[in-house]
């Protein structure tokens, strides 16, 4: 009808319709009139009984896809639920309260004087390239005879020194100071805590690694104490140094 240009239908014409279908086709079709003009036609041979099973079926179907769309939320959104347990697992270390001496830093004092020493080091490089020279004709005359391989420079190296003690390390975390890191009364703290490794361990002195931050003022700290530190050797760690370096490429290439 819409393509022949007819967009409304008549009452009369659709009950016109009706009876033409239930006088040609009425004995294999039931006619249901429902509300608003609306006629439901099923066939005849469907029974009563088949008719209640699709109807509860469908009725399911409509139940279950309503419990499953989430209706649309205007306002604050509703608390979500948490998709994984909370973690129960000790991941902080229980450091004791402590209450650290103020320092008071004073006049700043420069670096010392920086002083040369001569090293001579050529009776070692010598001694180094000639164990070096053996190990390579070594591996050359194993390689041309095929008999008695002579280990990797590692190898060669560690049974070359066979003779000398070797000595375990030990690792193992020092008490940690409940303070904020770059404050000038906990690095002057981490010093003398260092300094008394440093005696129980009998050294003749002790290597401090800190980063850039760290480094600059403990080294204030070192220069103002010179007799009380004299035997910690700070030290700037790996990364800090690399960055230092790229820094002065950079700023003289």
């Amino acid at each position: 009808m819409l393509d022949g240009g007819i967009h409304m239908v008549k009452d009369s014409t659709k009950k016109h319709v009706r009876r033409n279908l239930e006088t040609e086709i009425g004995e294999s079709l039931q006619f249901v009139h429902v509300a608003k003009g609306k006629v439901l036609v099923y066939p005849d041979n469907l029974s009563r009984d088949e008719l209640v099973k699709q109807n509860v079926f469908l009725m399911n179907t409509v139940q279950n896809l309503e419990s499953k769309v989430q209706p649309t939320v205007y306002g604050p959104h509703p608390p979500r639920k948490a998709l994984h347990k909370p973690v129960v697992k000790k991941r902080t270390l229980d450091a004791d309260p402590i209450i650290l001496p103020p320092y008071n830093a004073g006049e700043r004092v420069g670096p010392p004087s920086r002083l040369h020493i001569a090293l001579d080091n050529r009776k070692v490089v010598e001694q180094a390239q000639k164990k070096n020279l053996i190990w390579i004709f070594a591996r050359l005359h194993a390689a041309s005879s095929q008999e008695n391989p002579v280990a990797g420079w590692t190898g060669f190296n560690i049974t070359t020194r066979d003779n000398e003690d070797v000595s375990q390390n030990t690792v193992a975390y020092l008490p940690t100071i409940n303070a904020p890191a770059t404050e000038m009364s906990t690095i002057h703290e981490v010093l003398i805590r260092s300094q008394k490794i440093m005696n129980t361990l009998e050294l003749k002195s002790i290597v401090v690694v800190c980063d850039q931050a760290i480094y600059a003022k403990a080294v204030e700290i070192l220069w103002k104490h010179k007799d009380k530190f004299s035997h910690i050797v700070p030290r700037l760690g790996a990364f800090h140094t690399i960055c230092t370096l790229m820094a002065i490429i950079g700023k003289r290439v």
